[in-house]
C-alpha cells in the first residue's frame, strides 16, 4: 500500500475539513507524550533492579505545569465533535449502528494490535529472562492506553447521548455534573468506598464528549466565557484549600489523585480547556490556514497514534542503551522513589537521554506508522457473518455494546497492570484479580463480536 506523504496530505486537504478538529486530536496525544518524557524518572537500587518514578513527586513545585500539559479533555472534545458528525453523515446513508461502531474500532485499534503483539513477544522474553525485575518496566508498557478503553465506551453511547442533546442541550451536564462532584466529594470526605469513584471514569470523560456535540452549533462566545469564568477560579480554590492535589495527573505514592478516577478540579479543568477552545476557534483555525502550522498539525495528527503508542518502549530502550553505556541517570532511591541527585547533573542527562529517545522514536515511526493505513490480515479482511443482513437492531445493537464495553474494559485492566509477569501472573486489584493475557483475548473477543454484529456492511 502507497501511503501519502505528510506533505501531499496537508496540500490536499478538502476545503471543509476543520482544520482545528485535526490538530487538536493530534496535539492533545503528542503533549500527552512530551509530558511523559519530561517527567518519567528511574533509579537503580543497590541490587541492580530499576525503580520507576515521577520528577513531579521528587521536585513538586512542577507540577504547576500540568495545568498546561494536561490535555486529554481536548482530544474527547475533539472526538465527540468529529463523531457526532461521523454518525450524522452515517445515518443519512443508511449505515447501521453496528458497521458505525466497528467502522471507529477498527481503525482506532490496529495499530494497538501490532503494539499489543509486540508486547506479548517482549514481555515473555522479559519474564522468562529477568523474571520479577522486569515487572516495574513492563507494568508501564500499557498506561497510556487507559484513555482508548474509555474513548472506546463514550463511543459506543454517543448515539444515545447525541440524541439526548438534540432534545436538551443542557441535561447531561444537570445530571452529569453533580453526580461527578458528588461522588468524588463522598469518597473524599464521607467515607464512600473507593470503587465507586471509578464511575467518574466515565462521567467525566462522557461530558468532555458532550462539549464536543457544540461544535457544529451556534453558541455565543460570552456563554463559553462565562462557563471560563466560572471553572478556571473554582478549580484554583479547590486545590489551594485542598485536600486535591495541584498535579493534574497521576503521582505514584499520593494520597488523593486528581486524574486516576478523574476529580471535581479535572472535571473543571476539562470546562476550562474546552471553554478556550471555543473562544479562541475562530483565530485558531485561521492560523491553521497558514502552510507551516498546517503542515506541522497534519504531521501530528498522521503520526500520532504511532507516537503515542510507541514512545513507552522508545524511553525504555533510550535508557537502557545509556545504562549500558554507563551513562545511567544521576538518581538514587529514597523511600522508593526515585530522586535526582542533583537538579543540575540530572538536566544534562535528561538532555542526552531526549537525543537518544528522538532518534529511537523517530526510527520507529518510520517503521511502524504505515501500519495505521495498512489493512491487517483478518482484521481488515471480508467477514464471517454471524447474523443476517436483515437480523432486527434490537438483536444485533446489545451485541454491539458488549463487545465494545468489554473491548473497553480489557483495555482498562492493560493500563492498570500492563504486561507484568507476562502470560501467567495474576495480579490483585482491589477485590480482583487481572492478567494481562486474559485482558488481550477480552479485546480480540469483544472486537469479534462488534465485527460480527456489524455484518457486511462498511
Amino acid at each position: 500500500m502507497r501511503l501519502p506523504s505528510v506533505r501531499q496530505a496537508a496540500n490536499d486537504t478538502p476545503p471543509d475539513r476543520d482544520r482545528l478538529l485535526d490538530a487538536l486530536r493530534g496535539f492533545s496525544l503528542i503533549a500527552v507524550v512530551l509530558g511523559h518524557v519530561a517527567m518519567a524518572m528511574v533509579a537503580w537500587t543497590d541490587q541492580g533492579d530499576p525503580v520507576v518514578g515521577n520528577l513531579l513527586a521528587a521536585s513538586p513545585w512542577l507540577q504547576a505545569l500540568t495545568w498546561v500539559l494536561q490535555v486529554i479533555p481536548l482530544f474527547f472534545l475533539a472526538g465527540g465533535a468529529a463523531n457526532a458528525r461521523s454518525w450524522q453523515r452515517a445515518r443519512s446513508k443508511g449505515m447501521t449502528y453496528p458497521a458505525w461502531v466497528w467502522g471507529r474500532v477498527e481503525r482506532l485499534y490496529r495499530p494497538v494490535l501490532v503494539y499489543l503483539a509486540f508486547l506479548s513477544i517482549a514481555g515473555s522474553l522479559a519474564t522468562w529472562r529477568y523474571g520479577q525485575a522486569s515487572e516495574a518496566i513492563l507494568a508501564l508498557a500499557c498506561q497510556m492506553l487507559w484513555f482508548l478503553g474509555i474513548y472506546v465506551i463514550t463511543t459506543m453511547l454517543l448515539p444515545g447521548m447525541l440524541w439526548l442533546h438534540h432534545r436538551n442541550r443542557g441535561a447531561a451536564f444537570i445530571v452529569g455534573v453533580p453526580l461527578a462532584v458528588g461522588l468524588n466529594v463522598a469518597v473524599m470526605f464521607w467515607g464512600w468506598p473507593l470503587p465507586l469513584s471509578f464511575v467518574n471514569f466515565l462521567l467525566v470523560w462522557l461530558l468532555a464528549q458532550q462539549l464536543g456535540f457544540f461544535w457544529f452549533e451556534p453558541t455565543r462566545r460570552w456563554a463559553w466565557a462565562l462557563v471560563l469564568l466560572i471553572c478556571l477560579p473554582t478549580s484554583i480554590a479547590l486545590v489551594a484549600l485542598g485536600p486535591w492535589p495541584m498535579s493534574l495527573v497521576g503521582i505514584p505514592g499520593e494520597a488523593v489523585s486528581n486524574m486516576a478516577p478523574p476529580s471535581v478540579v479535572l472535571l473543571l479543568h476539562t470546562g476550562t480547556l474546552c471553554s478556550l477552545v471555543y473562544l479562541a476557534r475562530v483565530p485558531l483555525t485561521r492560523w491553521l490556514h497558514r502552510r507551516t502550522p498546517w503542515l506541522i498539525a497534519v504531521t501530528m495528527s498522521m503520526t500520532a497514534m504511532t507516537v503515542y503508542l510507541w514512545h513507552v518502549p522508545a524511553m525504555v530502550a533510550a535508557v537502557m542503551a545509556l545504562h549500558g553505556l554507563g551513562i545511567g541517570p544521576p538518581t538514587t532511591v529514597q523511600n522508593g522513589t526515585p530522586m535526582p541527585i542533583s537538579l543540575a547533573e540530572y538536566g544534562a542527562w535528561w538532555l542526552a537521554f531526549l537525543l537518544v529517545f528522538t532518534v529511537i522514536l523517530v526510527g520507529l515511526v518510520l517503521l511502524l506508522w504505515p501500519v495505521e493505513h495498512a489493512r491487517l490480515p483478518v482484521w481488515d479482511g471480508p467477514r464471517r457473518v454471524a447474523f443476517p443482513d436483515q437480523a432486527p437492531s434490537w438483536v444485533v445493537n446489545p451485541v454491539t455494546v458488549i463487545g465494545s464495553v468489554t473491548m473497553g474494559c480489557a483495555t482498562l485492566v492493560l493500563a492498570i497492570i500492563g504486561f507484568a509477569g507476562f502470560p501467567t501472573k495474576w495480579i490483585p486489584w482491589f477485590s480482583l484479580e487481572l492478567n494481562s493475557a486474559v485482558a488481550c483475548l477480552g479485546i480480540l473477543l469483544g472486537a469479534a463480536a462488534v465485527r460480527s454484529a456489524a455484518g457486511r456492511q462498511r
